[in-house]
């Protein structure tokens, strides 16, 4: 299953990097409105072609009918009753034809926004801001031999050793712009390097760290920081750099980019479904 997932985001990180090519020219903030409202028109165009359209067009009438029946005859307990019935029956079926189409697009819509989420899911950190490298091994690893080794202009402290959880926790700090280096060690064989970023807000990609060699849902979520890099062969389990998390202000509203994600792809998707006369 990793070397699945492994395979997929392989792919999907060369077309992102083919994307964000094409969009960098953009802020971080426009970058999230273009690719959202791509990905709202794409995914109900898709939607269209696994789900049952002529069955949906049909349940929904029957609602729309049972709905309009039940406010004008509401005087009347039996019919009012017979008409919610209706009702209910009509919104299982409803739930029913549309869950199948959601379930098959669930797995691309996660593998998708781990690739949006490290790029628009944080900003690189400023000169001076610090953050928390986590690193979880192998039960039984010595975290003595667990060794950071990091690039000049970037400032550590640590390590704090959890022996209970296998983990071992730094503070890193760049000290100017740019990507600096850091190399985590165990022994002579194991070792990985991932660079760490700062620069200006409007900086993008800023890739976190997120490797693991066992927890394939946290693959999907997490597409190894952009790095591609596998740990199968190392006594790594995680290793996390968490960046700051960057923030969008739309009409005077700030809010995640998950939150602006959601809200434009579900208005491109509906407009879409109008557009093209899709159902959903």
């Amino acid at each position: 299953m990793s070397s699945v997932i492994a395979a997929i985001h392989s792919a999907l990180s060369k077309a992102f990097s083919a994307l964000w090519g094409l969009l960098s020219f953009a802020s971080p903030g426009w970058q999230l409105v273009v690719v959202s409202v791509v990905f709202g028109v794409i995914m109900v165009l898709v939607y269209g072609r696994v789900s049952n359209q002529n069955a949906i067009r049909k349940v929904k009438e029957q609602i729309s009918a049972s709905l309009l029946e039940v406010v004008l005859f509401r005087r009347d307990v039996r019919i009012s009753l017979s008409a919610q019935l209706s009702l209910l029956l009509a919104g299982i079926r409803y739930f029913l034809l549309a869950m199948g189409p959601v379930l098959i697009l669930a797995v691309p819509f996660a593998l998708i926004l781990g690739h949006v989420n490290l790029r628009l899911g944080a900003r690189p950190l400023a000169p001076g801001e610090e953050a928390i490298l986590a690193v979880n091994v192998k039960k039984g690893t010595d975290l003595k031999s667990v060794q950071l080794s990091a690039g000049d202009g970037l400032a550590v402290v640590g390590p704090v050793r959890v022996p209970k959880t296998s983990s071992v926790f730094w503070r890193v700090a760049p000290q100017k712009d740019g990507e600096t280096p850091l190399r985590l060690s165990i022994g002579s064989n194991s070792a990985i390097t991932e660079d760490v970023v700062s620069g200006p807000q409007s900086t993008t990609p800023a890739a976190g760290i997120f490797l693991t060699s066992s927890d394939w849902p946290g693959q999907i979520l997490f597409p190894n920081g952009g790095s591609g890099q596998s740990l199968t062969a190392a006594p790594f389990e995680t290793v996390e750099l968490t960046y700051p998390q960057r923030e969008y202000s739309f009409a005077g509203v700030t809010m995640s980019w998950i939150t602006a994600f959601l809200v434009i792809s579900i208005c491109a998707g509906y407009a879409g479904s109008r557009l093209f006369g899709i159902s959903v």
